[in-house]
């Protein structure tokens, strides 16, 4: 199921907060994102919730600098990314049920990074694959959540 593409924000606000369920955060990680975004991570949790599942959350908002860390990944990494919108999260994938969880994000609406030209497995989206946030989606994060 491919992702909605949603506009997360008018380029001019920055809303971010935690979604709900039970959940646990990587080091580093900020589990921060726009309230769409959060209410599709917080129905998949629930889902997973439901089935004894608790997800890790590996990242979550990233500053233009905490993206430009992840340039030297082996993973690879967009110049510009949804998570940089607070429209993206990366789940631990080192787990057994990682399908499962994979079923409840894209069940929610979120587009699947396993499903990307070059896979970014850990990586959920709420946009279609292929696109990027613009300049002022992501100024408007960077202005208020620097």
């Amino acid at each position: 199921m491919e992702g909605r593409v949603v506009a997360p924000n008018n380029g001019n606000t920055c809303t971010l907060q935690a979604p709900s369920g039970n959940y646990t955060v990587g080091p580093n990680a900020v589990p921060l994102f726009q309230p769409s975004m959060a209410d599709d991570i917080s129905s998949a949790f629930s889902v997973l919730n439901s089935q004894g599942i608790v997800p890790m959350i590996t990242s979550g908002f990233r500053t233009a600098a905490g993206q430009a860390a992840q340039q030297g990944s082996p993973y690879g990494a967009a110049q510009v990314s949804w998570h940089q919108a607070g429209m993206a999260v990366d789940i631990n994938s080192m787990v057994p049920n990682f399908q499962t969880i994979v079923t409840a994000m894209t069940g929610s609406g979120l587009t699947w990074g396993g499903t990307f030209s070059h896979p970014d497995l850990v990586h959920f989206q709420n946009a279609a694959k292929g696109t990027t946030p613009s300049a002022a989606q992501v100024a408007a994060c960077a202005s208020t959540h620097p």
